[in-house]
């Protein structure tokens, strides 16, 4: 889940000055509200204890103990020794037994997570969209080009877009007839946020494959197709069970789209092979210059 202190910054711009004042605090000396009590941190910012009972209230459920106990959770996450991935001299056996069963427990986390009306309705809208725009984030942008394959053998008309700038540039001159797929495993990025909310403005259908909905993104978004959390440690070392996820659950989506239009889908996917099967004749027959 996000951690409480990454929430405080994302709702910052709404909060009240008072409610600013209590927030810096918290941002700024988060190990020292533990012992507080509503007056004392009323007193420490220059609100009132209803202030702060009323903050408490409104970036958790449970209120000030609540919150306090979700900033002991990320303080405690923060003082444990980091777990690597791999360590020095491993043995290239011991790397495969991990590495295998890691992706073995991904997989069966991935397809237990699958909610298949969320993969029927992306299907839909893929099938009408007018255009898809495909956007990967940091590693996930070898899951956008998985998918841009796929997508471009069943006869739509879907683009995998790496540059930021691009893909605004795009956006402002299409609408509610064309879909943006966002791929993050965490969404926690602004740059993410900010595409999604210009989307939105523009009003592309939006669709997001992510590991968890307790991020940014998902506000914006109309299907949210979530894989579930990874093994993989705060300090990776590559996009890897993330990457399988990701890949896993843009397979399952692939397959459902070809068999909910498995006749007209199969001849699309039997004339890219001919058209590709074409160029190599033609290539063969091309004498190159040496």
């Amino acid at each position: 889940m996000t951690n409480i202190l990454f929430k405080l910054e994302s709702k910052y711009p709404s909060f009240t000055k008072s409610e600013k004042k209590i927030a810096d605090y918290i941002l700024r000396r988060p190990q020292q509200i533990m012992d507080m009590t509503t007056h004392t941190l009323a007193n420490r910012t220059n609100t009132s204890p209803s202030s702060v009972v009323r903050f408490g209230y409104k970036v958790t459920e449970g209120g000030f103990q609540e919150l306090k106990t979700e900033v002991s959770k990320y303080m405690s996450a923060r003082t444990q020794p980091r777990q690597l991935e791999l360590q020095a001299n491993e043995s290239l056996d011991t790397i495969k037994r991990k590495m295998l069963s890691r992706t073995t427990q991904t997989l069966c986390k991935v397809s237990d997570a699958v909610d298949e009306a969320d993969i029927d309705r992306v299907c839909m809208q893929l099938k009408q969209a007018r255009t898809v725009f495909i956007f990967g984030f940091g590693a996930s942008y070898v899951a956008a080009r998985d998918l841009f394959q796929k997508l471009s053998r069943v006869g739509i008309d879907v683009h995998c877009i790496e540059s930021v700038h691009t893909l605004i540039n795009i956006i402002a001159t299409h609408d509610a007839r064309d879909c943006l797929f966002v791929i993050s495993n965490s969404g926690e990025h602004n740059e993410l946020e900010a595409i999604t909310r210009v989307a939105s403005d523009y009003h592309l259908f939006l669709i997001s494959l992510m590991g968890n909905k307790d991020n940014p993104i998902t506000q914006y978004t109309d299907v949210d197709l979530i894989y579930g959390e990874t093994d993989e440690s705060e300090v990776r070392m590559a996009a890897t069970t993330s990457l399988t996820a990701q890949l896993f659950m843009i397979n399952v989506l692939y397959y459902r789209y070809l068999s909910l239009d498995f006749s007209n889908s199969l001849d699309l996917v039997t004339q890219s092979k001919m058209a590709l099967n074409n160029y190599k004749k033609h290539l063969s027959n091309i004498e190159f210059e040496h």
